[in-house]
């Protein structure tokens, strides 16, 4: 894996494990994160397509992180739309039942469907 730019005070082998995450999910898949706290980030005009790949995305993370030694708090995963007047979602991922909020919070801070 070639590694683009490395800061001075950041581990290499977090920049390993965060390459390695990224590589192996959909390459529609946008994933974003600071430290420990990963965000998957998906589109899809199709709602029931947009679930679909959302299970199936969140699936194989959390198989590709468990398979790693790392562990995951399925209770912790949290869903948001953003775009018109969504309706809620419900999606399967591994037997957790997972609904769509209007607002989550990330790093301390609420971010809600209309980014206000």
């Amino acid at each position: 894996m070639e590694l683009k730019q490395i800061d001075r005070g950041c581990p290499v082998l977090f920049y390993q494990y965060i390459g390695m995450i990224r590589s192996r999910l959909p390459e529609d898949a946008m994933l974003t994160s600071y430290a420990d706290d990963p965000y998957v980030v998906l589109h899809d005009r199709d709602q029931e397509v947009l679930i679909s790949r959302t299970e199936n995305c969140l699936t194989t993370h959390i198989a590709n992180l468990e398979a790693i030694g790392m562990k995951v708090n399925k209770n912790k995963m949290k869903i948001i739309l953003f775009g018109k007047d969504e309706p809620k979602i419900l999606a399967n991922v591994k037997g957790i039942a997972v609904e769509s909020k209007p607002c989550i919070k990330a790093l301390g801070v609420q971010i809600d469907k209309a980014l206000s």
